[in-house]
């Protein structure tokens, strides 16, 4: 499981040391696949730094597990690419990833990661939000938490807005683009594992998606969502069996839920 206090209490530790800076602390962490990932230390993505094995292991895992050569991941919600670069030196020789990210700060630090880790000619980045539209501007809702900027959203939290974590005075207008576009533009002839993490837009992410997950039949789809929620539903509707990969919330409900097609027999 995901020790949400631990991953918190680390972060603490490593906001001390960085004296609160006001500006990036910039660092590259070296991740399980020896692979450096450009991280600013200031985030909460910066534990990365003091305990890869804090960052979602049992998601980690399984990812790298599940992949294989020639497989072709997207990332939706792509962060600072944690789970892209892992991606990316698992699918070669001949497969392909698609990370999608609409922050321009961590898709910045994202595409320093490609370039030293020479990913530039697997990994295709994606500077869009993904939903149920395509060629819609959108405002996406800015983290006013320098210290956690996975809490951007395009539907943000009641929770968020009232703690002022994300407001209305800090937005970025964004263009939307779907799966399914996606597919289409990047010429894409099959779909292996998809993650989606995107901050409570999982709904519009899905209705966009749903006629290339129907055609193209991925093995794997993980997304952060509720075990009863409407995502999960819609997946059982197409034949995924839905069940907890790795819970983020002490109730065990909601997290990282893995929709795993019938064809397929990877334990978790």
């Amino acid at each position: 499981m995901d020790n949400r206090w631990t991953r918190s209490f680390l972060h603490r530790v490593r906001r001390h040391w960085v004296n609160e800076a006001s500006c990036p602390v910039l660092c590259d962490v070296r991740l399980v696949s020896g692979q450096k990932l450009r991280v600013d230390l200031r985030d909460w993505c910066g534990i990365l730094f003091v305990s890869p094995n804090a960052i979602e292991p049992a998601t980690t895992r399984f990812i790298r597990q599940a992949l294989r050569p020639g497989d072709v991941f997207v990332d939706i919600g792509a962060n600072v690419g944690y789970f892209t670069l892992l991606a990316g030196s698992r699918v070669k020789p001949g497969g392909r990833v698609l990370a999608v990210e609409p922050n321009p700060v961590v898709a910045d630090l994202l595409e320093i990661s490609l370039r030293q880790n020479q990913l530039t000619d697997i990994v295709t980045l994606v500077q869009q939000a993904v939903s149920n539209t395509s060629g819609q501007r959108l405002q996406l809702y800015l983290s006013n938490d320098q210290q956690n900027s996975g809490l951007s959203s395009l539907t943000p939290w009641v929770g968020h807005l009232e703690s002022g974590a994300l407001s209305a005075s800090n937005v970025l207008d964004v263009e939307t683009t779907t799966l399914v576009e996606l597919v289409r533009i990047h010429r894409l002839s099959r779909l292996d594992v998809i993650k989606i993490d995107v901050e409570g837009a999982e709904e519009k992410v899905w209705e966009g998606a749903e006629e290339v997950i129907r055609q193209y039949r991925p093995r794997y789809i993980i997304c952060e969502s509720s075990l009863d929620g409407p995502v999960s539903q819609r997946a059982r509707q197409l034949g995924y069996s839905v069940e907890m990969l790795e819970p983020v919330a002490q109730e065990g409900t909601w997290g990282n839920l893995l929709f795993r097609d019938s064809r397929c027999g990877l334990s978790t």
